[in-house]
């Protein structure tokens, strides 16, 4: 008699599973952990740039949106759920994810805020709804960055230089009129390689391409990713960008800068693909993937908006029932998810070619402009 085979996947869903996954993903995460407080305390506190109260804050700054979480979650499983066994490690987990996200300028008092937001919301969402559809990390960023947008969040003196004197790397490649160059986009930060290292400004704890990457590999052959969304979102946002830079007659320095910025790479791994709020089929991930890679680079180039990823990644997850319907359908009539695909090609080319266009003959105007006044 054959016994019955059960996967090894992120589809596979049991209180033993989870709470093994939550463990393992605790421990990835320490690693971003340790790279922030090098990175945002050791490091400038060796060079002098910081006194003692800069040395223990990237410490302090996370431990405090870990401990919130932890014991938000413990009062409301006290008081909703009493009696189901509480996984520890996914509430710490999910302030571990919010706090790196986060400008390290933010106050504690405003991290610690916002971390029992993160917990709340998911805890009411998923006692209404029996299902949480937005990342739940998303919903305390979304408090924080609104409150700095309103000025209501006073900025921090205590930390680490290089995240005031430069600004974020998109941030300052907004305010150049066109596209700019290796020399003033780059170069005030070092070199592509100090990207891809992580020194550079930026979230907490999501600047590090390079242990991001490592992580998601290993989430990968461990099965606990669904690799296809990070794969497929990072090679949008990089064939388009890409296109765009085309246009303008750059190199591939400027697609490496759009996706070794912000937290765009860190995002794609940890929040994009969350289990709960990301598509569970195949191909519904690949469309997702594409999708997602369309709506950032729009948000990026078209909005305000100067990094746009995690607000993209917060805006999909409503359509997620409908990528997993195409998907579903798709998994035995691959010929009805075409159309799906057509449009996200047709998309990714026509905004592509579009704003490369667009930046083309602002930067023509730039020339003529200079020429005109050179002239004159």
């Amino acid at each position: 008699m054959k016994e019955f085979q059960v996967g090894t996947g992120t589809y596979v869903i049991s209180e033993k599973n989870n709470q093994k996954r939550s463990i393992q993903l605790f421990c990835l995460l320490c690693i971003l952990i340790i790279f922030s407080v090098i990175k945002n305390g050791l490091l400038p506190f060796l060079s002098k740039q910081v006194g003692l109260s800069g040395l223990f804050f990237p410490i302090l700054f996370v431990l405090s949106g870990m401990i919130m979480s932890l014991l938000v979650d413990l009062v409301l499983h006290q008081l909703l759920e009493p009696n189901k066994k509480i996984n520890y490690f996914h509430s710490l987990n999910l302030g571990i994810i919010y706090t790196l996200v986060l400008p390290l300028y933010t106050p504690l008092l405003f991290v610690v805020l916002g971390a029992g937001i993160v917990i709340i919301f998911e805890y009411l969402i998923r006692k209404f709804f029996g299902k949480v559809y937005l990342p739940p990390v998303l919903i305390g960023w979304v408090f924080i960055m609104g409150l700095h947008l309103l000025s209501f969040i006073p900025t921090l003196d205590y930390l680490n230089p290089l995240e005031v004197e430069l600004g974020t790397p998109l941030g300052m490649a907004s305010t150049i009129p066109d596209l700019g160059s290796y020399h003033t986009v780059v170069k005030p930060y070092g070199s592509l390689l100090d990207f891809i290292f992580g020194f550079v400004p930026g979230g907490v704890g999501t600047t590090s391409i390079l242990l991001c990457t490592i992580l998601a590999i290993y989430l990968t052959i461990k099965k606990e990713l669904k690799w296809r969304i990070p794969l497929v979102t990072i090679a949008t946002v990089f064939g388009m960008t890409f296109m765009i830079g085309e246009f303008s007659h750059l190199s591939l320095w400027y697609p490496l800068f759009q996706i070794c910025s912000g937290s765009f790479v860190f995002g794609s791994i940890f929040i994009a693909a969350y289990d709960e709020t990301s598509p569970v089929t195949p191909i519904g991930q690949v469309l997702y993937g594409l999708f997602l890679g369309v709506l950032i680079v729009v948000l990026r180039y078209m909005t305000p908006l100067t990094d746009g990823s995690l607000t993209a990644m917060l805006i999909l997850p409503i359509f997620n029932s409908v990528f997993d319907y195409i998907g579903a359908i798709a998994r035995f009539h691959f010929t009805k998810s075409v159309i799906a695909f057509l449009i996200a090609w047709f998309l990714i080319l026509f905004i592509a070619c579009f704003i490369g266009i667009q930046n083309m003959k602002q930067e023509k105007m730039i020339d003529t402009s200079v020429v005109n006044i050179q002239l004159t």
